[in-house]
Order: structure tokens, then sequence, then C-alpha cells
């Protein structure tokens, strides 16, 4: 009992002693922090509020093409209301638990209360479309520890990411079916028949037979998370616009990869505390002074936390109205 009560608040004790020492070692005040926010202009608002709606936007679309696959039956007939507003739910509450995990309850629980999905098959819906969301910045990551090695211009930047995309998109979209496929079959060669090889087998096996790893759906999901990632990314970009420091936008882009990539270890709600000192720490080794960086870092999660909440409310209350609607 005493074991499984410390396992779950260790997680949000991390976040605020990691969230405690951004303050203590960078020496930014919560009053720079809310200046920066007043001072926000409406159309910077407005742009930061659009692009976490396409993030959001593009997670719902990809989710609903996978459902779409993975359902066998046609009853799942539901509204992009729906994959809006609980992409968003999932998102929010990811703010309280780690994203990845509030994103598949959330979206697990939605598609059995709406869909009549099993809890299984929703579950993995959501894990399947968050996994190009992880792949995307771990591709690019090579690219910009080039980048920061050789000190690469933004030209040469930008040529060395769009390489390793196509290159990536390239190998997920011809291989994603023939290895699958190949694994498969050294599994019955090798009469694999242990409980984990089968359930591995059979879920490999599902995939194949609902299309989860054709060619043109895996292109399809990769490059909309390219998207997806371009957007964050330039949400980041304007955060760095409204602080006016030394960082600058190829700082933003090449550190992004590296800060996302660490989501695979985020054990805090949100990655609080493990996100803002990795851009911190990304900063400062290229020079960028410590509050400056810690600044950046505070002011990007609070457009993270506010964007996300004003899209989960508004979106769900479309979502509940047109419900209502149709059932009058």
């Amino acid at each position: 009992m005493l074991k499984k009560s410390l396992k779950a608040i260790a997680p949000p004790l991390i976040a605020i002693l990691l969230l405690y020492l951004v303050f203590e070692k960078t020496g930014i005040y919560l009053s720079t922090i809310l200046s920066t926010i007043q001072s926000t202009p409406t159309w910077l608002f407005i742009l930061l509020l659009a692009t976490t709606l396409l993030q959001i936007f593009i997670s719902a679309l990809k989710w609903r093409l996978v459902t779409q696959k993975v359902s066998t039956s046609h009853s799942i007939k539901i509204n992009n209301g729906f994959y809006v507003f609980y992409t968003a739910l999932g998102a929010s509450l990811g703010q309280l638990i780690p994203v990845h995990i509030s994103s598949i309850i959330t979206r697990s629980l939605a598609l059995r209360a709406h869909g009549n999905l099993n809890i299984k098959k929703g579950a993995f819906t959501s894990l399947y479309e968050q996994a190009f969301d992880l792949l995307i910045p771990i591709i690019l990551v090579p690219s910009s520890l080039i980048a920061y090695i050789f000190d690469y211009s933004v030209t040469g930047w930008l040529l060395l990411s769009l390489a390793s995309i196509f290159l990536g998109g390239w190998i997920v979209s011809e291989a994603g079916e023939k290895l699958s496929r190949s694994v498969c079959r050294y599994m019955d060669r090798k009469k694999l028949k242990s409980a984990f090889h089968e359930r591995i087998h059979d879920i490999l096996q599902a995939c194949i037979e609902s299309g989860l790893f054709e060619n043109k759906f895996l292109r399809r999901i990769f490059y909309l998370s390219t998207f997806r990632f371009i957007s964050i990314l330039f949400r980041a970009i304007l955060i760095a616009m409204l602080i006016g420091s030394a960082i600058t936008a190829l700082d933003v882009a090449k550190a992004f990869p590296l800060v996302q990539t660490t989501l695979l270890i985020a054990i805090t709600p949100g990655g609080l505390g493990i996100s803002e000192w990795s851009w911190i720490g990304i900063f400062n080794a290229i020079g960028v002074n410590l509050d400056e960086a810690g600044l950046f870092a505070i002011v990007h999660r609070i457009y993270i936390v506010l964007t996300v909440f004003l899209i989960c409310i508004v979106s769900g209350i479309y979502f509940y109205s047109l419900r209502s609607n149709q059932k009058q």
C-alpha cells in the first residue's frame, strides 16, 4: 500500500522540485513572467491559439483515420467534433498526468462510450497514432546534433531536416508491412508459442489485415505527424519572438527535436520540469543566459496549458451542443 502511494505521489513531487529549481537556479521572478504574459500582442496570442488548434486538429484527424481502420464494423459514425474534443481533453489531462497515458485513457473510454468499441482496441488507436508523434523528433535528433556540432545556418539545418524526414518517411512506408510480415513468418517458423509471442503475433497480424501497415496509410500518418510537429515548433518560435531575447528561431528549431524526445522519459505530469530543464540546458549550452532560457521555458509552458484548456472548453461545448441537437 505504501509503495503504491509513493509511486502515485512521486511524479508530481518530482515536477514540483524541478520547477522550484528552475526559479532557484535561473533567477527569474514571477513579476517578469506576468509582465511578459501581459505584454503579449493580441495577434500573437491568436497565432499561438491557432498553432495549438492545428496541433490538436491534426492529432484528431490521425486518430479518426486509425479508428476507421481498426473498427471492423461500420457502427462507429462519430462526427469530427468528437475526435477534436477528446483529443483536446486528453491533452488537457496530460498536464496532470503523463500526456500519452492521459490520451490513451481518455480516447479508449470515449470510443467505448460513444462508439461501442472494445477498450483495448480504443487504447491501441491512440497508441498507434501517438507513436508517430514520437518518431518524428527521434528522426530529427541526428539533424539537430549535426547542426549544433557544425554550426549550420538556417539553410543547412533545413536541408538536413528535410532529407531526414523524406528518408524516414520512405523507410517507414516501405518497410512497415514487409517487416511485420517477416516477423510473423519468423515466429511461425520458429514456433514461438509463449503468451508474449502469441500476443505480438496477433497484434501484427491484426494490423496487417486492417491495413494499418499499408504503404499509403503509413505515409499519410507519417506526414500528418510531421505537419503536427511543425505546428508546435512554430508555436515555440512565436514564444521566442515574444520574449525578445537572444534565443533565435534557429536556436529553437535545433533544440526542439531534442526537447520533444524527452517525452519518452516524461514521468512527470505533462513532462513538467523535464521539458523546462531540457530547454534551459540546451540553450545555456549554446550561450544563452539562464534567466532568458528559464523565462522562455516557463512562458512556453504557460501558453501550452492556456491554449490547450481554451480549445478543450470550446470544443467540448461545441461537441455536446451538437449531440443535444441531434437527440432533439
